[in-house]
C-alpha cells in the first residue's frame, strides 16, 4: 500500500485552498484554441471546451451545437483548446533572511505552493527547486495528483538557513529547465544581483520567467531601536549601519533602486517582475502572482 503524503495543515490550511481555487493561471499563448476534431492531438494532449463562436463558411458542420442553434436560432460552434503538457518550476530562496522577519518564509511558502497546485491543475509538470548559496531538486510533482501534494510536503519540511546566491542558482536551474518551460523564482531579492547572463541565457532557450518579491515594510526601513548593533543574518557579520535618519533615508533609496533595477533587469529578457508585500493579504498575493500585468505565463 502507497502511503499518502502529508503536508503541514497550519501552512496549508482551508484558506489556501480556497483562494487557490478561487485563482486561475492565465491559459498560455501557446496553446492556442483550436477547432475542429481533425487537430492532431499529442501525446499527453486532450482539448477542452473554450467558447462559441458563429459559424463561418468551411468550418466543421461536426463541430455545430444544434443545442444552441435550437434556443438561440444562431449557428454557433464549439471552439477547443489544447490542454497541452507543460513544465512549471518553481525556484523558491531559502536563504536565511527569508526567514527574517517571521512572517516571510511562511507566506513564500505559501505562493510557492499555491503557484504549484495552480499549475498541477492545469496540468503543468510542476518542479519545485530551493536555492540559497546552490540549488536543490526538491521535488517533481506526480500530475495524477492535482493538488501537488508531494510539493507541499516538500515545503512544509523546508527551513531558511545559509546565505544566497542567485546567480549560480540561476545558472543551474536553467540547465535543469526544458526549453519553452515557465521559471518562477520566488526571493526577497536582499542581496546584489548581475542577473543579466543567466536571464538572458533563459531568455534565448524561450523559458518564461516571473519573479516574485517577497518583501517586508523593515526591508526598506529596518526598526533598529532594540538592536544594539545590527547583525547579517546569513552571514553572522556586524554592520556598520547606526540607524540615524540619514542613514535610514539613504538605505531606503538604495533599496528602492536596487528593487527597480532588479525589475528593469528581468523585464528586459521581456520576464515580469510582481512585487509581493507582506502587508498585503495572501488572497491578494495569489491574484498578483497568477495574473502578472501583461504577462500569460
Amino acid at each position: 500500500m502507497t502511503r499518502a503524503v502529508e503536508f503541514d495543515t497550519t501552512l496549508f490550511d482551508a484558506e489556501f485552498f480556497s483562494v487557490v481555487r478561487g485563482a486561475r493561471l492565465p491559459v498560455r499563448p501557446r496553446d492556442a484554441v483550436r477547432a475542429g476534431i481533425r487537430a492532431v492531438r499529442r501525446l499527453g494532449e486532450s482539448l477542452e471546451f473554450a467558447e462559441l463562436r458563429p459559424y463561418q463558411p468551411g468550418d466543421d458542420l461536426r463541430l455545430v451545437d444544434w443545442n444552441a442553434f435550437r434556443r438561440l436560432d444562431r449557428v454557433l460552434v464549439r471552439r477547443y483548446q489544447a490542454e497541452r503538457s507543460h513544465d512549471l518550476v518553481v525556484l523558491l530562496d531559502t536563504s536565511a533572511s527569508m526567514g527574517v522577519p517571521a512572517g516571510r518564509f511562511h507566506r513564500a511558502r505559501r505562493l510557492a505552493g499555491a503557484v504549484a497546485v495552480m499549475g498541477a491543475q492545469r496540468n503543468d509538470r510542476v518542479t519545485l527547486i530551493t536555492f540559497d548559496t546552490v540549488s536543490r531538486l526538491s521535488v517533481v510533482h506526480s500530475r495524477r495528483d492535482t493538488n501537488a501534494t508531494g510539493v507541499l510536503a516538500t515545503l512544509s519540511a523546508l527551513r531558511s538557513t545559509g546565505q544566497t546566491d542567485l546567480v549560480e542558482s540561476l545558472v543551474a536551474a536553467g540547465e535543469r529547465v526544458r526549453r519553452g518551460s515557465t521559471l518562477v523564482v520566488l526571493s526577497d531579492l536582499l542581496s546584489p544581483t548581475a542577473i543579466e547572463s543567466p536571464l538572458s541565457r533563459l531568455q534565448r532557450n524561450h523559458v518564461r520567467t516571473l519573479f516574485v518579491h517577497v518583501w517586508a515594510a523593515a526591508d526598506r526601513t529596518p526598526d533598529l531601536r532594540s538592536v544594539a548593533t545590527p547583525i547579517d543574518v546569513e552571514t553572522g557579520d556586524e554592520t556598520a549601519f547606526l540607524g540615524s535618519r540619514p542613514q535610514l533615508e539613504e538605505h531606503a533609496r538604495r533599496f528602492d533602486h536596487h528593487v527597480e533595477a532588479t525589475a528593469e533587469r528581468v523585464r528586459a529578457a521581456e520576464g515580469e517582475f510582481v512585487s509581493i508585500p507582506l502587508s498585503d493579504p495572501f488572497s491578494q498575493n495569489v491574484l498578483d502572482v497568477a495574473r502578472p500585468a501583461g504577462a500569460a505565463w
